[in-house]
């Protein structure tokens, strides 16, 4: 058995999105190592809970944004 990581930051999170994944199955991992600040919100929405639509609208919300 092995110990799964995953470091995310914006730039995979946008990739994800734009291939058509969940993002919150970014979050499926033993230990997430969030590396900038976006990242780590929608972490924390995931951890508390939101649905896969409200992060969708989170993520949407940065790329018109950019």
């Amino acid at each position: 058995m092995g110990f799964t990581k995953r470091f995310i930051n914006k730039e995979l999170i946008l990739s994800t999105r734009k291939n058509g994944e969940n993002v919150s199955g970014l979050f499926e991992s033993d230990m997430i190592v969030c590396t900038d600040t976006f990242s780590y919100e929608l972490y924390n929405m995931f951890l508390k809970g939101f649905s896969e639509d409200d992060l969708k609208t989170k993520v949407v919300s940065l790329i018109h944004v950019e």
